[in-house]
């Protein structure tokens, strides 16, 4: 997207649920785009994607060379999706929670960033809101994703 109004273009990947390494196939992913040239940032609900596959934010941004902001419009609860992962046997992913580093507060949404810093952060999720508190791609992206995946999308 190129701010909250206007849709460049969608592209799409699928991932293994709660499969391993993740990062590395968004990475790829993210570089083959035709794309690639002109984003600015990756924006991301959350650092799990299809289940319990964790991003690891410092990484996706390295690899791409691309900064990479992870959103969430609530507080995670502390040491939830840690314990989780542990219980499930796949403590071997905390690390990547960890790589994220804090979680900031934004205007009406928390964020951990990777490749920027969290005064730039703000101003691309600024930039990129529409009615909502997360950015508009990432709305977007979710009702897309539901869409697919439920054939229709919910929201509130």
């Amino acid at each position: 997207m190129a701010g909250p109004a206007l849709v460049e273009g969608v592209i799409t990947t699928s991932v293994p649920m709660d499969g391993e390494d993740v990062t590395a196939k968004l990475a790829t992913w993210v570089r083959s785009s035709r794309f690639h040239p002109s984003l600015r940032a990756i924006l991301m609900e959350g650092l799990t994607i299809a289940g319990l596959s964790v991003v690891d934010l410092p990484r996706l941004a390295a690899e791409t060379g691309i900064p990479a902001i992870s959103v969430d419009r609530r507080r995670p609860p502390p040491g939830r999706l840690e314990s989780t992962l542990a219980k499930l046997g796949m403590s071997d992913r905390i690390r990547s929670l960890e790589a994220a580093g804090p979680l900031h507060e934004g205007e009406a949404l928390f964020f951990a960033c990777a490749g920027i810093e969290p005064s730039g952060a703000r101003i691309i999720l600024a930039e990129n809101r529409g009615r909502s508190a997360v950015p508009e791609g990432v709305r977007l992206a979710h009702l897309i994703g539901q869409g697919i995946v439920l054939g229709e999308s919910r929201g509130s």
